[in-house]
């Protein structure tokens, strides 16, 4: 019989490693990584373009562009299109970030050589009809409209100008007005710069039969070109640590959003300071969601996150409260970063930590597809994925309160917090 006064075993988590992945460079430079696994037949392409919304005079011009190249291409409106994908099982996304676009297409084995045709025609000759753009264009900006009347979106994009500088491409702070001045002619050059002709990554996953591969093979080196476009970087210029407050007539509640300065995506400094912004607020039993929302109440969430850029990366804190209790957030987040800094925290928290850091590797390695998401973020910045995953579970598995302690004092300083509150 089952003694439920026992606590089960827990086995520890070891010996995390990333399947290898077999990688092939075409004569158009174009970059293959398969990624075989999985028990269904059925697979995903996700190719990866140099860029993206801060190559934009406007970023939202990538994001149309991405939408209206599934509004017909080719011989085909985009009903047709959305037609055949249907007909044939497959999901086709396209999406837009910082430096990058993303073509991802998920089909059958046995559907792929199908659609692939219909994929060809949208990256290299979608319709774009001016009725489209121009109810797409308007769709984005009443969007905009509505994400401004949000606390959380302002506060972030303060933080974005003091932390990345307030000019700086990557801040995102396109208003409804900059969105209604992009033309079609933005667009069209925005995927004749980025798509036509030019080298992709890609990342093929799933379970690969020999078929597959090399209908997939055909299709890429049939792709023009071999060069890519040239992403404009510009450094992050942070202001000065300081307060700023907008007021935003309505809102219920309000929002605040704290940065720090972090390491260099591509220096030895950032994995430890993942593990240490991760023990800060990255996770349910975080210092900051511990002390400030289960033991003072001050807020329902609050987190903390490394984000890492080509530009820099930043320490960023978020949490919405009522607008008597931001001082408080504010001062109890300080409070929790010093300590961080000063003291080695107990075991029992370090275990925690480890266990939380040492499971997120484990969802990284669920499936192919887990896996190719991993890989599609981690390419673009020059990264091999295999090491940077094995520096990461090697850091789990030897996390030590010293590790912490040293990485929290060396970044964490609360003096040095650029804070934007909105409310």
């Amino acid at each position: 019989m089952l003694d439920r006064t026992r606590p089960p075993h827990v086995y520890p988590i070891e010996g995390l490693r990333l399947p290898e992945v077999e990688k092939e460079v075409f004569p158009n430079n174009t970059e293959l990584y398969e990624i075989n696994g999985g028990s269904q037949d059925v697979n995903q392409l996700m190719l990866i373009f140099d860029g993206g919304k801060a190559d934009c005079r406007v970023g939202v011009t990538a994001q149309l562009a991405a939408e209206l190249m599934r509004e017909g291409a080719g011989e085909r409106t985009g009903g047709e299109m959305a037609e055949i994908f249907d007909f044939n099982g497959a999901i086709l996304r396209i999406s837009a970030n910082g430096h990058h676009m993303i073509v991802s297409l998920l089909s059958m084995n046995d559907r792929t050589s199908q659609v692939l045709p219909l994929l060809k025609d949208i990256l290299n000759a979608p319709a774009f009809k001016e009725s489209d753009f121009i109810n797409l264009r308007d769709k984005a900006s009443r969007q905009m409209s509505l994400m401004q009347s949000r606390v959380d979106f302002l506060s972030g994009i303060g933080l974005n100008r003091l932390m990345m500088g307030a000019g700086n491409p990557m801040v995102g702070d396109d208003s409804p007005g900059d969105i209604l001045t992009i033309s079609l002619d933005d667009v069209k050059r925005f995927h004749s710069d980025v798509f036509v002709g030019r080298r992709c990554r890609a990342i093929l996953a799933g379970k690969l039969s020999p078929e597959l591969r090399t209908t997939i093979r055909r299709f890429l080196m049939e792709w023009g070109g071999g060069t890519s476009f040239k992403s404009r970087y510009e450094p992050f210029d942070a202001a000065s640590p300081q307060i700023r407050e907008e007021s935003l007539k309505g809102a219920m509640q309000a929002s605040v959003s704290m940065g720090l300065p972090g390491p260099g995506r591509n220096t030895p400094d950032f994995l430890p300071v993942r593990n240490a912004v991760t023990a800060l607020g990255g996770y349910f039993g975080s210092r900051l969601m511990t002390s400030i929302r289960e033991e003072k109440g001050l807020t329902y969430g609050i987190g903390a996150y490394l984000l890492g850029y080509a530009e820099g990366s930043i320490i960023t804190i978020g949490a919405q409260a009522d607008m008597d209790y931001i001082d408080r957030v504010i001062d109890e987040t300080a409070k929790e970063l010093r300590l961080l800094g000063t003291e080695p925290m107990a075991e029992e928290e370090l275990h925690r930590l480890r266990q939380n850091l040492l499971s997120s590797l484990v969802e990284i390695l669920d499936s192919p597809f887990s896996i190719a998401d991993f890989y599609k973020s981690i390419l673009p910045f020059g990264i091999d994925p295999c090491k940077y995953f094995a520096q990461r579970a090697a850091l789990a598995e030897t996390l030590t309160a010293e590790s912490i302690l040293e990485y929290s004092h060396k970044y964490f300083n609360p003096d040095l917090l650029r804070i934007s509150v909105v409310g």
